[in-house]
């Protein structure tokens, strides 16, 4: 498939269902003179500005209408990926936004009904503006392994009202691949007994909202087979939040709030379900365990606040409860302990009631949960802090004390490759035998005869990189044991755009090569295509399972820290601070496997057209369980600090470097609000 030139745009204050296609140049091009032939040709259109990867809409009478052009044949056809159905003279276009999900050819784009849906992998939808729905978008999906991606454009959520009482989004069959973010979906109708969403299979929910306190659904998110289902960053305000009783299996729901719900979680069956950093406000159950976890449920680091019931299991399980907080709740747990809870005596939260949940400085409230820690080796862990550190990071802060410098003490730290260690070795224009590595393990990276990167003394300020040409260049370690999540942040930038640009792979095989099959983890690896997208692979198994990510985009020239880490379900990615990336994953292991024998390649992406352009000046591999943990927030502000790169607001450390132990860091909310000593620990869990 070709890889589209970006997301396919509505808006419903300047779209047109009409003449826009919703992708390609900024003014559409339109007609009602197309002619298809029932092959992948179309003719007897305008193809002014129009490239590869745009996409082209043809209102036929049959079969599909929306697909993406594979190449411009001339200033009247152009060839797409899908073959269309016969017609002449029908309406078309190319570019522009279109206008509502509610259009009748425009809900063609959000799923595939019994394999007459448009949808394709790596299609990203994304609304500017909010949308009023008539009636349900879905059916049998019935595509897997699709990694497609339904959002609000950045920056805010965008609400999708249904004025009936239906589901928003009805996917029947498995919605593998699917990603779903920045949204609200809400119910007018004034009795609402649906749900807001349905789906089953490899789906991510990201910065949603179900529910906006007046207009609710009966329930948020529901299946009957939750697989492999991320929930993070989500508010549930719907009488119940997620499950409605059904089989739910390898659930992940992480810094997610249940207000006042009847059951925030319902529970049947739980296969490897974990619940984490997550609120319940004012439940009558804020989760409920119908039936014994089939493989172990796993709840941590939750508050449960003014609920009857904060933990309901109908008999004794095998359940794992962690440190969780409880306050002015009926009954805390039933039928099953929680180790190291904490018991509240005074509410925790600013202000619940204006959905403020960030910690109040109350004793016995917010002050205690602030206190709470737990110490793991040498590194404090505050369970709780994610809670403020959120709202504070959104506006400006300031530190005191000396430079973070050395990531030594970076917890799980693999290896580090930094520039002044080449300065100290190289000149300028020298061949790269040896970029030694700073992190004390002894992961050098070597190269040798005429596939040695060169030394460029201060291609980032007065830091010397390794400058890699693009065709065979590569740096690699000997074997070694890789931690079981693999981390890394890189410092890069490219001379040129070329497909497959792979600056760094962690892989089991050295020289890197093409998937081998061996083993449970073959690589994780990161690629850049010519038009600037950028792809995350895992290989896992013989099966040849593959994880990708397409919504993040890079140019040439242009200084980039790039953060990839593996969650749960799911690749996340960082550019410069900003969260860019979330394709689902298929055949997912929630405990990451270990690679016996591993190795780091640098300038290198593993596949055969892979070798790096461009030039690389510093890279941390480390061991990470997501990328909103500590260690990659720090080493972000790091880097950025270092090679004056800008990070995306609302990251911690935007306006100010990180500082030694201890240390002071006060910032501001967006809302105003006052925090001080946010970051007091280096290694304190920063969500």
């Amino acid at each position: 498939m070709t890889t589209p030139n970006g997301a396919i745009v509505f808006d419903a204050t300047y779209g047109s269902d009409t003449q826009a296609s919703g992708l390609g140049p900024a003014t559409a091009l339109y007609g009602s003179g197309a002619t298809t032939d029932g092959t992948a040709v179309v003719t007897g259109i305008s193809t002014t500005g129009v490239t590869a990867g745009d996409l082209l809409w043809v209102q036929t009478s049959s079969g599909r209408q929306f697909s993406i052009i594979a190449s411009v044949d001339s200033s009247t056809q152009v060839t797409c990926d899908d073959t269309l159905s016969v017609g002449l003279g029908q309406t078309w276009a190319i570019g522009g936004k279109r206008a509502s999900f509610n259009n009748s050819d425009s809900r063609r784009l959000l799923f595939a009904y019994s394999g007459s849906g448009d949808y394709k992998a790596g299609f990203v939808i994304e609304t500017e503006t909010d949308q009023t729905l008539t009636g349900s978008i879905g059916g049998n999906q019935g595509v897997s392994n699709g990694y497609w991606t339904i959002q609000g454009s950045a920056g805010s959520r965008k609400k999708i009202t249904i004025t009936t009482n239906q589901r928003i989004f009805y996917y029947a069959g498995n919605a593998n691949g699917l990603k779903v973010k920045n949204l609200i979906f809400a119910c007018s109708a004034s009795s609402p007994t649906e749900h807001a969403f349905v789906t089953r299979g490899s789906t991510v929910f990201e910065n949603c909202e179900f529910g906006d306190g007046t207009n609710n659904h009966a329930s948020g998110c529901i299946s009957d087979n939750f697989s492999d289902t991320l929930f993070r960053n989500c508010i549930f305000r719907t009488p119940k939040g997620i499950g409605n009783g059904n089989y739910s299996a390898t659930a992940v729901v992480d810094k997610c709030v249940f207000e006042s719900s009847t059951k925030g979680i319902d529970l049947y069956g739980a296969s490897s379900a974990f619940i984490q950093n997550s609120i319940f406000k004012g439940c009558t159950d804020g989760i409920y365990v119908s039936s014994y976890p089939g493989l172990g449920l796993a709840i941590s680091n939750c508050i449960f606040s003014g609920c009857t019931t904060g933990v309901n299991a109908t008999s004794s399980m095998a359940v794992t409860c962690e440190d969780n907080a409880f306050h002015n709740c009926t009954t805390n747990i039933t039928n099953m302990a929680d180790s190291g809870t904490v018991s509240l005596t005074a509410d925790p939260f600013t202000d619940s009631a204006a959905g403020d949940y960030s910690l109040n400085t109350d004793a016995g409230g917010g002050a205690l949960l602030r206190d709470s820690q737990a110490t793991v080796g040498s590194t404090s862990i505050r369970p709780f802090r994610w809670l403020y550190t959120a709202a504070a990071s959104s506006g400006s802060s300031s530190s005191s004390g000396s430079k973070w410098t050395t990531l030594t003490d970076l917890t799980g730290l693999v290896a580090w490759y930094k520039p002044e260690t080449l300065a100290s070795t190289y000149s300028n224009g020298d061949s790269i035998t040896t970029w030694s590595d700073s992190s004390g393990n002894s992961r050098d990276l070597t190269g040798s005869g005429t596939t040695r990167p060169l030394a460029a003394a201060n291609a980032f300020g007065t830091y010397m990189a390794a400058d890699f040409d693009g065709t065979d260049d590569v740096l690699s370690t000997a074997s070694y044991q890789q931690a079981p999540n693999p981390c890394y942040s890189i410092v890069f930038e490219m001379d040129v755009l070329k497909n497959y640009n792979g600056p760094i792979t962690i892989m089991n095989q050295n020289p890197p090569a093409w998937y081998t099959g061996v083993g449970n983890l073959s690589w994780v690896t990161t690629l850049i295509h010519s038009n600037g997208k950028i792809q995350v692979n895992r290989f896992k198994d013989t099966s040849n399972a593959y994880d990708v990510s397409l919504d993040g985009s890079a140019s040439a020239t242009t200084k980039y820290i790039m953060t990839i880490a593996y969650t749960e379900i799911a690749w996340d990615m960082r550019l410069n601070g900003s969260e860019v990336s979330g394709g689902a994953s298929t055949n997912i292991n929630f405990s990451f496997p270990s690679l016996d024998t591993a190795y780091i390649h640098l300038g290198h992406g593993g596949h055969s057209s892979s070798p790096f352009n461009g030039k690389i000046v510093e890279a941390v591999v480390y061991d990470a369980v997501d990328i909103d943990n500590a260690n990659s927030i720090w080493v972000e502000g790091y880097l950025a600090d270092k090679y004056g790169i800008t990070l995306a607001d609302g990251h911690l450390f935007k306006n100010a470097a990180p500082q030694n132990s201890p240390t002071t860091y006060n910032a501001t909310s967006s809302g105003g609000s006052s925090y001080t000593n946010v970051a007091a620990a280096k290694f304190t869990r920063l969500e």
